[in-house]
């Protein structure tokens, strides 16, 4: 995968705009209504709510147009927010660690003076569903350091082929209840995640002090959290605070057990050499379907959004179960961002349409062939 620099993505937005069909611009022609999905949990959008972890904010998809693809901070999607019991130090550091020539330091101030332009990128949550009408998912535009120019200054030995990245929650015990007794027991929070330097390399992983151009916010990491481009949210460790340099003997972190079957893993590996790297798979969702009229015609337009690891061979495809008709969708590659999509639509009845996206080559994407971002909508009127 590639980084999108500020460039590549103003040439995505671009793109994306010459690529809406012309009616959009025709004389006579209207958007008279957003039409619900349907069979979906109603959800608070926008948000924060609970706390610690299980704390959350749903980012709004239905929102997005192709002048806003990154999410504003304040709506950026919270899987966790900072547990409110645990006062965070100031000044803030993080420590380095385990096996380096000499444990050290890094200080806040240092990384936001190296700080520069990462990009664009998408974090995907791996455990984003239909429950929460797929909230759990944004894009910003971040700042930080490239974890691979600090990898020197920290002098890691030779042994040293792993990196473990801790999150300061960790110090926090949530409550969990117990099915059969109904009763809350303490739960350890340890959501650090073992890369290897490599990964950390290839994907441009960087330590992130800001967002959309403004420091980060706590909700979102804040003072630093890791990004990890291409990858799936549960990597991306907010409120770090050490780093560790192991080796192939490491342990398979409580974090990346709990979502091993998300991110496609056999089992629950106990080394985390063992690991598969949780790459964001092809996906594609559709975010609203517009209704438009012209003159005493009715059509449709389903808008939606494409992000994750595609091929250059790939084709995705969209189907209005039950009809059988199947359009090929233009989905421009977006690299470690999103791109924004759209098919005109005519339905030929009244019904219930179930919104299909599948990938030609089923195999590239489970959760696609699955049905796993299949959505419903009522057409009443054609």
């Amino acid at each position: 995968m590639h980084q999108l620099t500020r460039r590549r993505f103003i040439g995505s937005l671009a793109a994306a705009l010459a690529a809406l069909p012309s009616f959009d611009r025709a004389t006579g022609s209207e958007r008279v209504a957003i039409l619900p999905f349907v069979n979906e949990d109603v959800v608070p959008f926008e948000t924060l709510y609970g706390v610690g972890l299980e704390g959350r904010r749903n980012t709004d998809l239905s929102k997005i147009s192709a002048e806003s693809l990154v999410i504003e901070s304040q709506r950026f999607f919270v899987r966790t927010r900072f547990p409110e019991k645990l006062r965070a130090p100031a000044p803030w550091k993080i420590q380095v660690a385990g096996m380096v020539r000499k444990p050290s330091e890094l200080a806040l101030g240092s990384l936001r003076a190296e700080a520069e332009d990462c990009g664009a990128h998408v974090i995907d949550c791996a455990g984003n569903t239909r429950l929460r009408r797929f909230g759990l998912l944004s894009a910003a535009h971040w700042q930080g350091v490239p974890f691979e120019r600090l990898i020197p200054g920290f002098e890691p030995v030779r042994e040293a082929t792993r990196v473990q990245i801790y999150g300061y929650d960790r110090k926090a015990i949530s409550t969990k209840t117990t099915p059969r007794r109904g009763s809350p027991l303490p739960v350890a929070r340890d959501a650090s995640w073992v890369f290897t330097l490599d990964d950390l390399v290839k994907t441009r992983a960087f330590l992130a002090t800001g967002m959309n151009g403004a420091p980060l916010l706590p909700e979102n990491g804040a003072a630093v959290r890791l990004v990890v481009p291409g990858w799936y949210g549960c990597a991306s460790t907010k409120w770090i605070d050490r780093i560790a340099f192991v080796d192939d003997a490491a342990l398979t972190t409580h974090q990346m057990k709990e979502y091993a079957s998300r991110t496609n893993q056999t089992g629950e590996p106990e080394l985390a050499k063992d690991y598969r790297a949780p790459e964001v798979e092809p996906a594609a969702v559709p975010v609203r379907v517009e209704a438009w009229r012209e003159g005493s015609h009715a059509f449709y337009r389903i808008v939606g959004l494409v992000w994750g690891g595609f091929r250059s061979s790939d084709v995705l495809t969209l189907r209005t179960s039950p009809e059988t008709e199947v359009h090929k969708i233009a989905t421009p590659n977006p690299g470690t961002t999103w791109s924004l999509w759209t098919q005109d639509w005519k339905p030929t009845h009244p019904a219930t349409y179930k919104i299909e996206l599948r990938l030609e080559d089923a195999s590239h994407s489970h959760r696609l062939s699955s049905g796993f971002f299949d959505r419903s909508v009522r057409i009443a009127e054609v």
